[in-house]
């Protein structure tokens, strides 16, 4: 069975003395591969400079973003920061995979947070509770979501012996998927 070049046709000697060439599941001949080769390296060259100009990109707003915090005025850092917090009240959490009467725009990650404690109550637990809560909502708020879908706790307990007193160790883990809604 005879076998040719993906680029010209040109039929190829196998075996021993092969003259052919494969790359990416192909068989080229010498000439067409040092083409593909070339092309394979502009093409990489290419997304090189792109992945650059993104960078570039990215860092002349972030440094634009920092010029504009630094000329406001304490009026408008007081707004701003109450909108911030406005924002992350605003986040909604839910356990099921989806809102009624919403619909996911754009899937933005999965966040996983976790609070350690000793907590020898009902108030500790509770206070943990709040301050995962409060964390998953900023990360959401900070990722540019506005809800958090199919949150989950786990709860981890671990007792530690030190000098004769058993201490109880606590941690709760939460993760959800942070999206944002329309």
């Amino acid at each position: 069975m005879a076998t040719t070049c993906e680029r010209c046709g040109k039929t190829l000697r196998t075996g021993f003395l092969s003259d052919a060439v494969e790359c990416n599941g192909k068989m080229y001949c010498e000439d067409c591969f040092a083409q593909v080769l070339e092309e394979i390296k502009a093409e990489q060259n290419k997304q090189r400079e792109e992945e650059a100009k993104q960078k570039q990109a990215e860092e002349a707003a972030k440094q634009a973003e920092e010029l504009r915090r630094k000329n406001m005025t304490w009026q408008e850092r007081e707004q701003e920061e109450k909108n911030r917090a406005q924002g992350i009240e605003n986040v909604l959490l839910t356990t099921t995979n989806n809102l009624e009467g919403h619909t996911i725009e754009t899937y933005l990650g999965i966040r996983s947070v976790s609070v350690g404690t000793n907590f020898d109550n009902a108030k500790a637990l509770l206070n943990a509770e709040a301050q995962i809560y409060a964390s998953l909502k900023q990360f959401a708020f900070d990722a540019g979501g506005n809800a958090v879908i199919g949150v989950q706790f786990q709860y981890f307990s671990s007792y530690e012996k030190e000098i004769s007193v058993v201490s109880p160790s606590h941690m709760i883990v939460a993760h959800g998927t942070i999206v944002r809604m329309k």
